[in-house]
């Protein structure tokens, strides 16, 4: 299980990174225009995007408080749900990658007993108790599936785009 959580890891960090990439051609227009999505935009998306990681790595810094690379100036933000918390590409485009490099970094300091841990959750619907490696999931599938909003709204305007494919773990080939 440790080995598919590096692989999800290492394709969240590659999709942002493309999507980052991406977005830096991008006109302002571009990315600010009302597309009818979840979140309106381009970088509604991308800022709901980091606003779901930033979130679920407050739930891990919280049960792992020893874990110094969990702390950093995104971590104590008290970000708005659903609003452009990242006005500013490169301010969102830091977000992002240091949220995804946390992610690795957590992921390479798993073992099974710690995957498997039980952690309190503070949810929109109150306190749950997840294992770790729920919680983790439940991080990239959020991403991804509002990457794949980002994919469609990209496909409409015409800007080639693809970033779905897994990279290569050999321990998994």
């Amino acid at each position: 299980m440790i080995e598919y959580m590096k692989l999800l890891s290492n394709y969240n960090q590659n999709a942002n990174n493309a999507i980052l990439d991406i977005f830096r051609n991008l006109s302002e227009e571009d990315l600010f225009k009302n597309h009818g999505s979840f979140v309106k935009s381009l970088s509604g998306l991308m800022n709901h995007i980091a606003e779901g990681e930033v979130y679920f790595l407050k739930q891990l810094k919280t049960a792992f408080p020893k874990y110094t690379f969990l702390h950093h100036k995104f971590s104590s933000l008290d970000l708005k749900y659903n609003e452009i918390n990242f006005p500013l590409f490169d301010d969102l485009a830091e977000c992002v990658t240091t949220c995804d490099s946390c992610y690795k970094n957590f992921i390479e300091s798993l073992d099974s007993a710690l995957l498997n841990m039980k952690i309190s959750i503070n949810s929109f619907d109150g306190k749950k108790e997840w294992t770790v490696a729920f919680l983790l999931l439940q991080a990239i599938t959020h991403s991804t599936h509002h990457r794949s909003q980002i994919s469609q709204i990209l496909d409409e305007i015409g800007i080639t785009n693809n970033y779905s494919g897994l990279p290569e773990l050999d321990s998994i080939k």
